[in-house]
């Protein structure tokens, strides 16, 4: 399938940024409260006809609350099969404080999968579990709709640490297909694009400087990522990356992190950008799996 990327969405209402919630919307927002009620009280199945269904994917979490739609049109792909996408407001209360958009996809040999294209939640509420119930519901809404994987676009400000904790693995892009042998594989290549593309070597090595972190891991890293690229080492996971350092935590005092516990790993893939998939097992989720911490 040919993956083409999506114009992330940064706004929600006019004049309106995601760091605010948009304006009071009760209407919509009680509309929205009621089928995430019914969502959790019968959900129903997200194929219905020629039509997707997302109801089943709504739901509450404390006062935040996130309906899905239905009634989705189904529209095809270049290379076959087809999707259905929905744009869904999260409120909190009848304020408008999030958005997310994830599509359907059902291939030409009858598989399906979903994909996270897009969440946003203001700031204030970042942290509140919301990404983990988010995750978890509809991990447990696609497992019963025989839905075999879940792909995600992580970045922006937090995700690309936030969906590394998740269970997610480096997926290769379409546009790989095709490269010489000699170069790194698809994986590898995102893995190491986080360093050295997506500003996390020159992230660390502020900290560094800052001497809250050593720069003997710095000269590490370097040459771990030379390996990886090199083929010697094996590809790290993005939950690997996120572990780096974990006992040499600090308190961020300044900067757009301000007040965040932070270590190596999660500095270097806060702003960076990478493609994941995580297979959905058809019957009880695995041990040891997590969710997205934000």
């Amino acid at each position: 399938m040919n993956w083409t990327p999506v114009d992330r969405m940064r706004t929600w209402g006019a004049g309106r940024t995601p760091t605010e919630p948009g304006p009071e919307r009760p209407g919509a927002s009680a509309k929205a409260l009621q089928v995430a009620r019914d969502a959790e009280r019968t959900p129903a199945p997200l194929l219905r006809g020629e039509r997707a269904d997302f109801r089943a994917l709504s739901f509450q979490h404390g006062s935040l609350h996130l309906a899905s739609a239905d009634e989705l049109a189904w529209h095809p792909l270049p290379r076959g099969g087809r999707e259905a996408r929905d744009d869904a407001l999260i409120f909190d209360g009848t304020r408008v404080v999030g958005r997310c958009q994830r599509s359907l996809i059902e291939l030409p040999d009858g598989r399906l999968e979903a994909h996270h294209l897009d969440l946003q939640l203001i700031p204030a509420l970042q942290g509140s579990g919301f990404a983990r119930r988010f995750l978890e519901h509809g991990l447990g809404v696609y497992r019963a709709n025989s839905v075999g994987s879940v792909h995600v676009s992580a970045g922006g400000m937090i995700g690309g640490y936030a969906w590394a904790t998740a269970g997610f693995e480096f997926e290769a892009p379409s546009e790989s297909a095709g490269r010489l042998s000699l170069e790194p594989s698809p994986a590898a290549a995102a893995a190491c694009a986080i360093w050295e593309s997506y500003g996390g070597r020159e992230r660390l090595m502020a900290a560094c400087e800052d001497s809250q972190a050593p720069w003997s891991l710095h000269e590490r890293l370097e040459a771990y990522i030379a390996s990886v690229r090199a083929g010697v080492e094996d590809v790290p996971t993005p939950a690997q990356l996120a572990g780096i350092g974990r006992r040499l935590s600090w308190e961020q005092a300044d900067g757009p992190h301000t007040g965040r516990t932070l270590w190596p790993g999660k500095l270097i893939l806060l702003g960076s950008e990478w493609r994941g998939v995580r297979s959905i097992p058809a019957q009880a989720q695995a041990e040891g799996t997590s969710a997205p911490r934000r």
